[in-house]
C-alpha cells in the first residue's frame, strides 16, 4: 500500500500483524495511521493495534527528503533489525530512519528493536531532518549493541 500510495494519501492500517521482509520505504508525504478495524472509520489503536514487526532481520520503515510533513500514528515497531554495516559511513536503525523534515510520530510503540550498525538508533534515527514532533511514543526494550557512537531510541545527524 506505501509503494502505490499517491502524495498526500491517508493510509489506514487494519490492527494485526504485518511481517516486514524489507525495510518499508515512504518517498512521499503520506499519513500513515493504525488500529482500525476495517469498518469504516472506526478506529481504536489500543484495541486494534497495528504491529509491522521486523522479524529481528530488517529495519522496519525509511523516509526520504522527499517525505516532509509525513504523519505515522498508533502503529507498533517490533523486532527492528540493523546489521552491522559493511561500510564506515552505514547508517542504519533498527525500526525507523525519518529522512523528511517536519515529519510526526504519535502514539506509537517501539519495542524490542536493535541496531549492531556503527551508526545508528534502535529505534529512531533521524538524518538531515528537522522540525520532528515525536509525542506521546513509548520505547520498551530497545537497544544498541557493538555500536560505541549511539543510544538506544534516538540518534540524529545533520539537523
Amino acid at each position: 500500500a506505501i509503494s502505490g500510495s499517491p502524495s498526500n494519501s491517508i493510509l489506514h492500517l487494519r490492527g494485526g500483524t504485518y511481517n516486514v521482509l524489507q525495510t518499508l520505504v515512504v518517498n512521499r508525504r503520506l499519513q500513515i495511521l493504525g488500529g482500525f478495524t476495517g469498518t469504516g472509520a472506526s478506529r481504536n489503536i489500543v484495541g486494534n493495534p497495528s504491529v509491522l514487526n521486523g522479524g529481528t532481520a530488517v529495519t522496519i520503515m525509511r523516509t526520504s527528503n522527499s517525505s516532509s510533513n509525513t504523519i505515522i500514528d498508533g502503529l507498533t515497531f517490533l523486532d527492528g533489525y540493523a546489521a552491522p554495516g559493511i561500510d564506515v559511513n552505514d547508517i542504519k536503525p533498527g525500526a525507523l530512519e525519518i529522512g523528511g523534515s517536519s515529519t510526526t510520530i504519535t502514539n506509537c510503540i517501539f519495542r524490542n528493536n536493535v541496531s549492531r550498525n556503527r551508526i545508528g538508533s534502535s529505534a529512531i534515527y533521524l538524518w538531515s531532518s528537522d522540525n520532528i514532533i515525536i509525542d506521546n511514543c513509548h520505547f520498551e526494550n530497545n537497544r544498541v549493541e557493538e555500536n560505541t557512537s549511539s543510544n538506544g531510541i534516538l540518534e540524529e545527524q545533520y539537523m
